[in-house]
């Protein structure tokens, strides 16, 4: 308990600091400072900045192999062609997950596409464009032409019909109602399988007065392990586990042999018969059942686990596609922030030197990233 207290203490004494700052504001000197150490921060992260981002990709190709698998297990369920309380077919699941499928797997090549094709852009405003404006003799009209160029510049990415968030809603969506329909289908199976067990247990009930009548024709006829009927008893015994339906027809023929044939004798031996293919017959059923509600159950979970992997990364992979965007929103806080003071303010120099030291480190991990895409994602036949 203490613990927790001290860590919503903790929270609140840094959210009233921060609260506070908020308030007072900063000195430009401070500023400056605060900007330069973050670019050194920055800096020196290039490489942990590389495999977060080799590690999305990872994550994206993963969650493309989990759609694939819950595609082929959607097959599966549909296959058993379940009937909603009033009768009616429910509709086929494979199909809309397919499209979701289809949509994440399009969606991420052009996240791919998007990362590469924004990357030489980038490049231009970071190699090109900010140097100039932080050179010493750089005059204000041409910074100002050079920033404007670049923020009017043909937008590299074609706007996206479709997004990672509108698919998140959807998969999410989808999940939920997956969710309601295993849990009550289960509910059902597991009352069939409960069932079916119940009858089972009634069906022994009457074998076992069938075996004791198996039991008596045996010792009726002598077949008991003595010393007089020793090889006889011992050849029986060994046959009967080997050959239940076989020692029946031979237990009667000596029965028939010794006091004529007896009808309600043969009788009993059918029906005998009978309730052991019933028992046989409801416990294919118990375990055909019991696979469909492991299936429910495996489906529910995966469903589940991509929808909430789905949540973060959606939102990371969509950023992918507003790389430009941020970037000329960039341009335009330096292009209206005290541009004509760069060589003058410390500030404007630093807030400069730390939007160009982001995005080269953004750069190399948008390369990566669409490396690993390309080489690690599956082209996928739909139809």
């Amino acid at each position: 308990m203490s613990s927790t207290i001290r860590n919503s203490s903790d929270i609140q004494e840094a959210m009233a600091a921060l609260k506070q700052l908020e308030q007072d504001g900063m000195t430009p000197e401070v500023k400056a400072d605060v900007y330069s150490t973050m670019a050194g921060k920055i800096d020196s992260s290039r490489a942990d900045i590389v495999t977060e981002v080799e590690q999305l990709a990872y994550r994206a190709v993963a969650t493309d192999e989990a759609f694939e698998s819950i595609r082929t297990q959607l097959a599966v369920v549909d296959q058993n062609e379940y009937k909603d309380q009033f009768g009616r077919p429910v509709p086929r699941m494979q199909p809309t997950w397919i499209g979701y499928q289809r949509r994440y797997s399009t969606l991420l090549w052009q996240s791919r596409d998007a990362a590469s094709v924004t990357t030489a852009y980038l490049r231009d405003f970071t190699d090109v464009i900010l140097p100039l404006i932080l050179e010493p003799n750089s005059s204000h009209q041409d910074n100002v032409k050079d920033l404007q160029a670049f923020i009017n510049r043909r937008k590299p990415i074609v706007p996206f019909q479709d997004d990672f968030k509108r698919l998140q809603a959807d998969v999410a969506s989808f999940t939920e109602s997956f969710s309601t329909f295993a849990d009550a289908q289960g509910a059902e199976i597991t009352a069939e399988i409960e069932r079916l067990k119940e009858s089972i247990r009634a069906l022994n009930r009457d074998l076992q007065d069938a075996d004791e009548l198996v039991t008596q024709m045996a010792i009726a006829l002598g077949l008991t392990i003595g010393a007089t009927a020793a090889g006889v008893g011992i050849s029986m015994a060994s046959l009967g586990p080997l050959a239940p339906t076989a020692i029946i027809a031979i237990l009667i023929a000596g029965v028939a042999a010794a006091i004529g044939t007896l009808s309600t004798l043969i009788v009993a031996m059918v029906r005998k018969a009978n309730i052991e293919r019933e028992i046989t017959e409801k416990q294919r059923q118990i375990d055909a059942l019991t696979i469909e509600l492991k299936l429910l159950g495996k489906v529910k979970n995966m469903l589940d686990r991509a929808a909430e992997e789905a949540g973060e990364m959606f939102w990371r992979l969509d950023s992918f596609t507003h790389i430009w965007d941020r970037t000329v929103e960039d341009a335009r806080i330096i292009l209206n922030t005290n541009l004509e003071n760069v060589h003058s303010d410390p500030t404007v120099r630093a807030r400069i030197q730390l939007i160009k030291t982001s995005y080269e480190g953004v750069i190399p991990a948008l390369g990566n990233y669409a490396t690993l895409i390309r080489s690690d994602l599956q082209q996928r036949n739909f139809e």
